[in-house]
């Protein structure tokens, strides 16, 4: 049992809101902690299968195609610039079968980021295997976090795909193209 001593001035309804507000910010630390584990989530939910990690831009490469996220129109208005992060979770046979934002600036934009991503591409285990990227996994699962930045340049916003920005600025080889370099 714990102590609690009300001031006899303090109206009822003060004395339980000051009861409630230890409550309250217990609540939202577990909800703060429980936003930064997310991401430890994946590894749990797919524990027992063959997991492959190597960087966001390793990962990025393996992109076959699909939209980059749509700029969303109410953050263009109020000029909303900032950072989304994604985790996905890609099958072997390169669809996308989980994802979580996992941090945002603007609810809109997480939308907008998990809309696009989830319609991506991606090779397949066997095509990677033929690449020399991969040297064998049977039936493995691919789990990596994406970056975009929202920006807004002259009136008019711009996705940039962080993983893929750092890519093309290198001008890595396309494993997949052997003689062709990213972004060209």
């Amino acid at each position: 049992m714990t102590n609690t001593h009300i001031n006899p001035k303090m109206s009822a309804k003060s004395a339980r809101e000051s009861q409630q507000a230890p409550r309250g910010m217990f609540i939202a630390l577990i909800f703060a902690a429980s936003f930064l584990l997310q991401g430890a989530d994946f590894e749990s939910k797919y524990a027992g299968r063959g997991i492959l990690r190597g960087g966001s831009e390793l990962f990025r490469l393996n992109v076959i195609g699909g939209p980059l996220p749509a700029y969303p129109p109410t953050l263009l208005r109020n000029a909303g610039t900032g950072t989304v992060v994604i985790e996905l979770v890609v099958s072997a046979a390169g669809r996308v079968i989980d994802s979580q934002v996992i941090k945002t600036f603007a609810p809109e934009a997480g939308a907008a980021v998990s809309t696009a991503l989830n319609q991506w591409r991606f090779h397949t285990e066997t095509e990677m295997i033929a690449a020399g990227i991969l040297n064998h996994c049977q039936d493995c699962i691919r789990i990596e976090k994406l970056a975009f930045n929202f920006r807004i340049d002259g009136g008019i916003g711009r996705v940039i795909d962080v993983a893929q920005d750092g890519i093309v600025r290198s001008g890595a080889p396309d494993p997949f193209n052997p003689g062709k370099a990213q972004g060209k």
